[in-house]
């Protein structure tokens, strides 16, 4: 029955072993060796307080609009899951930068771009002079920042970073007199008053195209997350639910405009804004006068995805090709273990076989209650065949591969599927098929007819948030790379804009700069948009209600098209191209 309210992918950690959980880069994710213990979220309703004083080895954390995040052992936890307060209760999963590798330094820098010239930025609107996102607080969950660099420290010498917290260290929250006081000290004396460091680029980055002094929203003052936990393990979706909480809270106790950058993503779930981390941050949204904006990640061009509509596999089962439709994918040389995920409707009525490289008969894949370890050479399959549950009438085959010794066994897998409804039935929906994020695998690993549509990473899926893909602002076309829409069964139009996301220059650790490519890099144009707007709706009193659905209305309303582009909104564009200038009502 914990089915009904626990994820597919949570139930098959709880059911692994522990050499199956240490080779798994997802099963892994939410249990914590050195404490025994799992961290999941959770959504509930009612007095969830007095439930979980029951359970005294058990942590919790509320956070709003009644989701929370919960720490104890498995037994625990499936016990809270029963009771009737907890609606729904998920894994933490890893979450991954969406941005192309590799340093661009020295005279590539030179043919980069900033981006500011292809977004119709403005400073007038409709009278309002020098609009710079002044009186508005801009949120970054990221890698951290350097505090130090020239683009977040005004022209007196003050930061203007408002509040900063490393979740990497136990006591990590810095106000912004603490910066100051860092900032006014020798580098090695600041960094023992302020020691968080931005280790990979990213978020500083990020931080410098939206609020930068070069940047979108040069007024603005910068809230700044650095994803982590003290025991390292890079970001996850339980750190970023937290750091949104504080961000929210932050700035609502001061009655302050929020715009809210992410730019970071998975794979892992239905991509329809159904998931726990989808519907907090819709949720969060409202709590306050916020716009949360989110890159679609980098998966346009990648082969983690397949979709195969019912009436093509019905077509099979009618003579048309054979009995069963067969799904090529590659495993390449050197892969560890990864996971797959099949999602299909309820209605259809289908069968699923596996055939990995080096086996010599399919395995059934067959609709048994818990998780189901299947053998076949060189490795396990380890399979959970999910059900619908109260809060989805979607349904998931969730598998994780294991290798037996080091690496899966390499070459072409296939999945089949069988058509086994009545002979009066039409087929209808799709079957979709998602790898992991295309940074985890081995190079040559994905489907060998990979299908680009759907490609977003979540969370922007969200119905809430604001989605933007990259686009090249050098050739005014979208960027290959750029995840795509629409959402997953629901076919929402995702993304809803798309921004300069190739080649962006923008500042790096130890005061430099670099180019870089990404959605990562698209998102933080839209989120500098948000606060101008919220600068002359809120601050400036032109308009109050300057924020959430509202604000996405206007910025797709004034959207520029791209050339050879007839219908919009589509899937790889949304609306168009952010422009500032042409969405000021």
């Amino acid at each position: 029955m914990e089915q009904q309210k626990i994820e597919n992918l949570l139930l098959t950690a709880f059911e692994a072993t522990q050499t199956q959980r240490e080779k798994s880069p997802e099963l892994e994710v939410s249990y914590e060796p050195s404490t025994k213990r799992w961290e999941v979220v959770i959504r509930y309703v009612q007095d969830i307080r007095r439930v979980i004083s029951e359970y005294t080895e058990v942590e919790a954390e509320y956070l709003i609009g009644n989701y929370g995040i919960l720490r104890g052992s498995k037994e625990d936890l499936l016990a809270i899951a029963r009771r009737d307060e907890v609606l729904y209760m998920e894994a933490a999963k890893r979450l991954f930068f969406a941005w192309e590798k590799g340093e661009i330094e020295g005279q590539q820098i030179l043919q980069g771009v900033s981006g500011l010239d292809s977004i119709c930025l403005t400073r007038d609107f409709n009278g309002e002079e020098n609009i710079n996102g002044k009186g508005v607080y801009m949120a970054y969950l990221d890698s951290g920042i350097d505090y130090r660099h020239p683009e977040f420290i005004d022209w007196e010498g003050k930061t203007r970073i408002a509040f900063l917290w490393d979740q990497t260290k136990a006591e990590g929250v810095y106000s912004r007199e603490e910066i100051q006081r860092a900032l006014e000290a020798a580098p090695e004396e600041g960094y023992e008053i302020v020691g968080q460091r931005d280790l990979s680029g990213h978020g500083t980055h990020v931080a410098a195209i939206g609020s930068g002094n070069t940047g979108v929203a040069p007024g603005s003052e910068l809230l700044v997350v650095k994803l982590g936990t003290p025991t390292g393990g890079g970001a996850k979706t339980t750190e970023l639910m937290r750091g949104v909480n504080a961000c929210v809270n932050y700035a609502v106790e001061r009655n302050r405009p929020l715009a809210l950058n992410i730019s970071y993503g998975t794979n892992y779930g239905a991509h329809n804004g159904y998931g726990i981390l989808e519907q907090y941050l819709s949720d969060a949204v409202g709590y306050g006068r916020n716009t949360f904006v989110v890159g679609a990640g980098n998966e346009g061009v990648g082969a983690g995805h397949f979709q195969v509509s019912g009436e093509e596999i019905r077509e099979r089962r009618d003579g048309q090709g054979g009995d069963a439709y067969e799904i090529e994918l590659a495993v390449g040389d050197y892969q560890q273990s990864f996971s797959l995920q099949i999602w299909k409707s309820y209605g259809t009525n289908l069968r699923f076989y596996l055939l990995p490289a080096g086996g010599d008969r399919p395995i059934e894949i067959l609709p048994e209650m818990g998780a189901v370890t299947y053998e076949s050479e060189g490795m396990e399959a380890l399979i959970f065949y999910g059900e619908p549950s109260p809060f989805s009438p979607y349904q998931e085959i969730y598998m994780d591969f294991i290798p037996k010794d080091t690496y899966l066994p390499a070459g072409i897998w296939k999945i089949f599927i069988e058509d086994t409804g009545r002979e009066e039935e039409e087929s209808y929906g799709t079957v979709d098929l998602w790898l992991p994020v295309s940074e985890t695998l081995a190079l040559q690993t994905g489907f060998l007819r990979p299908s680009p549509e759907k490609t977003l990473t979540i969370p922007a899926t969200a119905s809430g948030v604001l989605s933007v893909g990259a686009y090249d602002q050098r050739y005014n076309q979208v960027a290959p790379f750029s995840g795509r829409g629409y959402t997953w069964a629901t076919n929402q139009v995702k993304p809803d804009l798309v921004a300069p996301g190739v080649e962006i220059v923008s500042a790096s650790p130890q005061g430099g700069y670099t180019a870089r490519s990404g959605s990562s890099m698209a998102a933080p144009f839209v989120t500098g948009a948000t606060a101008l707007f919220m600068e002359w709706g809120i601050v400036r009193e032109a308009d109050p209600y300057m924020y959430g659905e509202k604000m996405k209305a206007y910025l797709i309303h004034g959207a520029n098209r791209l050339p050879g582009v007839e219908i919009y909104p589509n899937s790889l564009t949304g609306w168009g191209t952010l422009c500032i200038g042409r969405s000021i009502p």
